[in-house]
């Protein structure tokens, strides 16, 4: 279950790309990873986790970008 909510809120934050939506996604994962530590550590479940959170680090990559993007607009002008 903690999974589906993972793959749910990644792709909320691939529709509408927001802070709040990837403070959303970062908590899933968090939740996702410790059901993983706690419970059986099968490999898909490691698997599972291990893209999850490269994910969230991507994403929050991406969300940094985007807020200077649009704190600095002129700089994205010339950049483009």
């Amino acid at each position: 279950m903690a999974a589906t909510a993972t793959v749910l809120s990644a792709a909320l934050w691939l529709r509408a790309p927001a802070t709040g939506t990837l403070i959303v996604c970062a908590l899933t994962t968090a939740v996702s990873i410790a059901i993983t530590l706690a419970g059986d550590r099968a490999w898909n479940r490691v698997a599972f986790a291990v893209a999850a959170t490269l994910f969230v680090a991507v994403v929050a990559s991406a969300e940094r970008a985007r807020s200077n993007l649009t704190t600095y607009p002129r700089i994205a002008r010339t950049a483009v």
